[in-house]
């Protein structure tokens, strides 16, 4: 499929594969996201419900949280035939998310519904509150 849909783009594409049962109890995370920081877009398939050998249960948020490029985590129950039509950003104001929500640019002005989530706001010294989702919305009008 990857292939498939990847043929004939504008664009480099390659397929790397991590993991096998012969490396079981070896955490590979830090092998993808040494890979990933060299790629503009990184896909990795969500982590299950516990079945995971222990080598892929970190895998999508280590690459998510660790590898400072975009990460597209693939649903389990994705059934192959559409992507981003929901998409939720975590947004907390920091540089990270700025970034983030830039490099997901082409995503979300695909997407049918694009939710912004938060949780609390960051305070500066006096109290004041210096994060908002009003800020992650006007990353990009």
């Amino acid at each position: 499929m990857f292939d498939r849909l990847t043929k004939g783009e504008p664009f480099v594409a390659e397929w790397k594969s991590k993991g096998n049962l012969a490396m079981a109890y070896e955490p590979i995370a830090g092998g993808v996201i040494a890979e990933a920081r060299a790629a503009d877009l990184v896909v990795v398939s969500q982590a299950t419900d516990g079945n995971d050998p222990p080598m892929l249960t970190d895998v999508p948020q280590r690459v998510a949280l660790e590898s400072g490029r975009p990460v597209l985590i693939v649903p389990t129950k994705w059934g192959g035939t559409q992507y981003g039509q929901k998409i939720a950003i975590a947004w907390n104001n920091s540089r990270e998310a700025a970034r983030a929500t830039f490099d997901a640019l082409p995503f979300l002005e695909r997407a049918k519904s694009v939710e912004l989530i938060t949780a609390g706001e960051s305070r500066d010294s006096d109290g004041t509150p210096t994060s908002s989702a009003a800020d992650g919305a006007a990353v990009h009008p």
